[in-house]
């Protein structure tokens, strides 16, 4: 495997293992609402990576995943619903994590959390495959 599939691979692996995290927080503590936002801003975030390593961007070390689609958006086609979805999920990504910053998630903003990180997935995944079939 070459260097570039390792890192996607690295991504990919490490944005699974935090939506399996927000989710089975959600089942067993569903109480912790701000974990379980922050795994599914996390989980997106890895994901939204992939495409950005794609793009032949340098890593950008940065949770704000608006700023990230807009970089993406200059090689990738995205879509206004997912600037939404990552406006929402980018407040979980550093402020959820501290006392009296932001109010704290309901049950029901855990559940959307999870539900939008699952869409970020779904659509990188579908741009993968896309690229993938243009390099063949």
């Amino acid at each position: 495997m070459d260097r570039l599939s390792e890192l996607i691979t690295g991504w990919i692996k490490k944005g699974n293992n935090d939506l399996k995290s927000a989710k089975t927080i959600l089942k067993y503590s569903p109480e912790l609402t701000d974990s379980i936002c922050f795994h599914s801003q996390q989980a997106a975030e890895k994901y939204l990576k992939v495409l950005l390593i794609l793009t032949g961007e340098e890593e950008i070390k940065t949770h704000d995943l608006v700023y990230l689609c807009k970089i993406i958006n200059n090689k990738f086609v995205v879509p206004k619903e997912y600037f939404e979805i990552c406006s929402v999920l980018t407040q979980y990504a550093v402020t959820v994590r501290y006392p009296m910053v932001i109010e704290e998630p309901t049950q029901k903003d855990a559940r959307l959390s999870i539900t939008y990180a699952n869409k970020v997935i779904r659509w990188v995944k579908k741009e993968i495959t896309d690229f993938k079939k243009t390099l063949f």
